[in-house]
């Protein structure tokens, strides 16, 4: 006899649209989690996980029978993985909210910042995460394939995967839009395809089927033909969010908030709104995306510059100059000698990424000193620039004195509540090197000699003073970027590195600026023939994203110099080509003993804090659920047989004690005659069955379930009384 409210099993159709929107789900969420919050972990590495777990998800519910032994078998399993891999694993968890609370105070106004103490080095801080994304999958799988393979409710996947999402809604940051059009598309075929599933799996398959590349095409057309890039916020939207700032409801942007130091604020000037704020310095990962491609007409090693930035407050840098091209002239001077390509890779950008010396930008002048901004963003441009010599010359005679002219002098700025520490520190840490007997790296010669040889002097300071570390923390709040950089932690990347720089040579009377952008490397074997040239590319990925210093030389202009350490122990440092334009070649001098080291404990040398105290935790906290569970599934059971008993409804109450002879029957169980009887009757007839046609029912189901359990072993006797709990006399 069919049950109405019983839903047909999946078939093979139905199992392989379920499998593919489940395993579309799993891989999308995991992109969108490592792309937005920016989780260390490389997704083609996790990649494999999803397919895994999705298909393991999908053959347990695929099982016609014994699917939650299948499922405890799994879970067992991933225990035992987790009791073996603790240490691992505690410390993949703890990196990964170090990383998404990175995110989370830096895009809401709510701080929830959290420090990973000891990092592991980067291979293995970054095996770590992927491990405890493995077993995060594998817990997501598993009701995920049940939601969408067995129920086939839209509204349960939606609450599933919702979760992930919502951070970044609430943060109002840049969401991965890849992700999100396959996220939304499953959404979408679910939906189609939910009202024919529930009765025909076959057919809501077949919709299924239909509806996913559709629902792709349709959301992947609306994204081509609006991009968020055009979108404009309508005016009564802007109003009502000002609205809900003024009433604080919402979690706004961090804005800028004034200091006493030194900064030049000049009126109209719009940098705050562009500065780069040292709140988002903190661990730095990378994914592994490429960002540009360089087709060049010349090998060699580039910086491509992007922002530059002129002042100093201790929380930011701000002060960025554009020149738009709007603003500039035709080019009509000599074909540069070398030329290049940029593309863009992940999204248009206005401001334009420029090499060293950039005369031409599409047909236009601009002065090699210029930041440039296109007034639309821009997918692709072509630029003519003359490459860098390793020992400039001046360009023009001049007598020119920066120090005296109003538009050079914020390059001397340094706010008085720290210039005093940073000579302090400078003659400290000159006087070391000189005593510990390393010589001075200062070899340039010319006429630039004394501003290049000091900037090589501090880049070897910093390099005896400070450890390069991509997962430095980010600097406290109330604490000074550049001074608590150099006398308190001692550990930093390219951004600390160039910062502090950038102030010393201030410091010295040298006109220095912050840069940041991207350094590469374009090889001379990847080439392409066009015409009778050729054209060498490259691929600039994240992980090429650099910051660096400008000083200005009397009668050539901003000229590059490189202050970040070019070797490190044991991590890896910011991806600067070895050939690179710098001044002098990099010091390299053992750091000094009073940089603090970052300590680099293994991965089984956990503190106490995590080893001794959480270790009996992660065997206590299986079996509390696995126990909970157990007796959430006896008690929905009981509940449900109580109501058998008791309810007015008794045709209603015996056709719920056959479909429990139905389930029995996989125990060894089966209905007698006279129930069969009765559940026709009260199915097909329009007789109401009395009070004692029910307690027949029942009764017999009792007296059926004692029986197995009296010829069964203790295991099987556990599970017919945790799923059939019907011990006791009946009362209907």
């Amino acid at each position: 006899m069919s049950n109405p409210r019983t839903r047909p099993a999946p078939t093979p159709l139905s199992l392989l649209s379920g499998g593919l929107v489940l395993m579309l789900l799993l891989a999308s969420i995991l992109r969108f989690s490592l792309v937005v919050y920016q989780l260390p972990a490389a997704f083609p590495s996790v990649v494999g996980l999803c397919l895994l777990w999705s298909v393991v998800s999908t053959v347990i519910w695929a099982l016609p029978r014994h699917r939650v032994w299948a499922m405890l078998l799994v879970l067992v399993a991933t225990g035992v993985f987790v009791v073996y891999n603790q240490s691992i694993l505690l410390y993949g968890a703890r990196a990964s909210w170090a990383a998404f609370s990175d995110f989370w105070d830096q895009y809401t106004v709510f701080s929830s910042h959290y420090v990973l103490t000891h990092p592991l080095p980067e291979p293995q801080h970054w095996a770590a995460v992927q491990l405890f994304l493995g077993v995060v999958l594998a817990l997501l799988a598993l009701p995920l394939g049940w939601v969408i393979l067995r129920l086939r409710t839209v509204w349960l996947t939606f609450v599933l995967t919702l979760p992930w999402l919502l951070p970044a809604f609430l943060a109002e940051v840049d969401l991965d839009w890849p992700s999100m059009l396959v996220i939304c598309a499953g959404w979408a075929c679910l939906l189609l395809s939910n009202l024919t599933a529930r009765d025909n799996p076959s057919g809501g398959a077949r919709v299924m089927l239909v509806a996913l590349p559709v629902s792709l095409a349709l959301i992947g057309a609306v994204l081509f033909l609006f991009p968020f890039q055009d979108y404009t916020q309508p005016a009564w939207a802007a109003h009502l969010r000002e609205e809900l700032n003024r009433l604080a409801l919402l979690p706004g942007e961090k804005e800028a908030e004034p200091d006493n130091s030194n900064t030049l604020v000049r009126p109209g000037d719009n940098s705050y709104a562009t500065g780069f704020f040292f709140s988002s310095a903190g661990p730095r990962h990378y994914l592994g995306r490429s960002i540009l491609r360089v087709s060049a007409s010349r090998p060699g090693p580039l910086y491509l510059r992007e922002r530059i930035y002129q002042d100093y407050t201790g929380w930011a840098w701000t002060g960025a100059q554009t020149v738009s091209t709007e603003d500039l002239t035709p080019y009509d001077g000599d074909v540069p000698p070398a030329t290049a390509t940029i593309t863009r890779l992940d999204s248009p950008n206005s401001v334009a990424c420029l090499p060293y010396q950039t005369v031409q930008v599409e047909n236009l002048l601009v002065s090699p000193d210029q930041q440039v901004s296109f007034p639309t963003a821009q997918q692709q441009y072509t630029v003519g620039y003359t490459p860098l010599e390793e020992e400039p010359s001046p360009l023009i005679i001049t007598s020119f004195d920066p120090a005296q002219n109003d538009a050079y002098q914020a390059y001397l700025e340094v706010p008085d509540e720290i210039a005093g520490q940073l000579l302090t520190w400078f003659t400290q840490a000159t006087e070391e090197l000189e005593q510990s007997g390393d010589s001075i790296q200062a070899t340039a010669t010319g006429v630039y000699a004394s501003e290049l040889n000091t900037a090589s002097l501090i880049a070897q300071l910093l390099e005896r003073n400070a450890q390069y570390d991509l997962l430095t923390p980010r600097t406290p709040t109330d604490e000074d970027f550049v001074t608590y950089f150099l006398e308190e932690s001692h550990r930093g990347y390219c951004v600390h590195f160039a910062s502090a720089a950038t102030l010393l040579l201030r410091t010295q009377g040298i006109p220095a600026r912050y840069v940041s952008g991207y350094s590469a490397d374009v090889p001379s074997t990847s080439y392409i023939t066009a015409g009778v040239e050729s054209v060498y590319a490259t691929m600039v990925m994240d992980s090429n994203a650099h910051a660096w210093v400008e000083i200005y030389l009397n009668g050539y202009g901003w000229y590059p110099v490189e202050v970040t350490p070019a070797t490190t122990t044991n991590l890896p440092r910011d991806p600067t080509p070895s050939s690179a334009p710098v001044t002098t070649p990099t010091p390299t001098a053992t750091p000094a003993p009073t940089a603090t080291p970052t300590p680099t404990p293994e991965v089984t040398t956990q503190g106490p804090e995590w080893g001794t105290f959480l270790a009996p935790l992660v065997w206590l906290v299986p079996i509390l659920a696995l126990g909970t569970a157990l007796g959430l599934v006896r008690q929905v059971r009981r509940r449900s047989w109580k109501r058998m008993l008791h309810q007015p409804d008794t045709n209603a109450a015996v056709l719920w004690a056959y479909r429990w002879f139905g389930q029995l029957e996989r125990w060894g169980g089966k209905a007698g005659e006279e129930t069969e009887a009765l559940a026709r009757k009260a199915r097909f007839s329009q007789h109401t069955l009395t009070q004692e046609e029910r307690k027949l029912a029942l009764g017999q189901f009792q007296t059926e379930v004692s029986r197995l359990r009296h010829a069964a072993p203790w295991w099987k006797r556990f599970l017919l009384g945790l799923l059939f709990p019907v011990g006791g006399k009946h009362h209907p």
